[in-house]
Parts: C-alpha cells; structure tokens; sequence
C-alpha cells in the first residue's frame, strides 16, 4: 500500500478491505476503453484565434 493513504487509513477515512475481482475487471475495461479513446483525433480541438 501506498505509505500516502495511511494517514487516510489511521482517519478511517478510507477502508482497507482486499480488492472485489470483478470491480478490478469493470475498472480495467474502462481503462481499456479510454486508451483506445486516447488513440483517436482530439474531441475537443484547441483552436487558436
């Protein structure tokens, strides 16, 4: 773990429980997905005046 979160840890703001399998699957989709978002032309162009 992080040594960052263990102030967040000692607050009980955060909880520290083992990772949930198909949570961690859900989440490597959308990273998945943004990559190959990532791979296109911008969305959003800057345009310059």
């Amino acid at each position: 773990m992080n040594n960052a979160l263990k102030p967040l840890l000692d607050a009980r703001w955060l909880d520290d429980l083992p990772p949930i399998p198909d949570e961690t699957k859900s989440l490597l989709g959308v990273l998945d997905r943004a990559l190959e978002e990532a791979k296109g032309p911008l969305k959003y162009p800057r345009y310059e005046i």
